[in-house]
């Protein structure tokens, strides 16, 4: 599509993300079955302030013909020298167009330019349908945390 430009920055791009951040967020409230109050609590200004002290390369995608953001990837470094696509995001009606792709395989290669150490990506309970997704990166399970559910 010719109507799909890719805009690269660090953290001066995180406000552009806050939008479609809350459609992520949504969309793991209601596949939660049992961590559902972190996301009713969780708000786009904490979630930023604990990626403040991080490394950190925005990838905004946008439909330059609506002049609307439709996605966006966030890829963070913490001093240790561990990478981690930290959030990644493309609007549904837009997921067939390979953006998904482009967005991993440029956060994979950043992360490498970067030399870290480990590379990493979290995936919510509830969410567990893009596992297939990553394994074609060469992300696996490595192992499973567990945490006292929510009351």
């Amino acid at each position: 599509m010719d109507n799909i430009k890719y805009i690269e920055g660090g953290k001066e791009l995180l406000d552009k993300v806050e939008s479609l951040w809350k459609k992520l967020n949504s969309h793991h409230l209601k596949n939660s079955v049992h961590f559902k109050s972190r996301y009713i609590n969780n708000d786009f200004q904490g979630r930023i302030n604990k990626l403040e002290s991080l490394e950190m390369k925005v990838v905004l995608v946008m439909d330059s013909k609506l002049g609307t953001i439709i996605g966006y990837c966030i890829s963070t470094i913490n001093d240790k020298m561990d990478g981690e696509i930290d959030s990644i995001y493309v609007e549904e009606s837009y997921r067939s167009f390979k953006i998904g792709d482009k967005l991993i395989r440029d956060a994979i290669n950043w992360l490498n330019e970067n030399n870290v150490r480990t590379k990493k990506i979290a995936v919510a309970e509830g969410n567990e349908g893009v596992v297939e997704f990553y394994k074609r990166y060469g992300f696996y399970p490595r192992m499973m945390i567990l945490e006292e559910a929510d009351n």
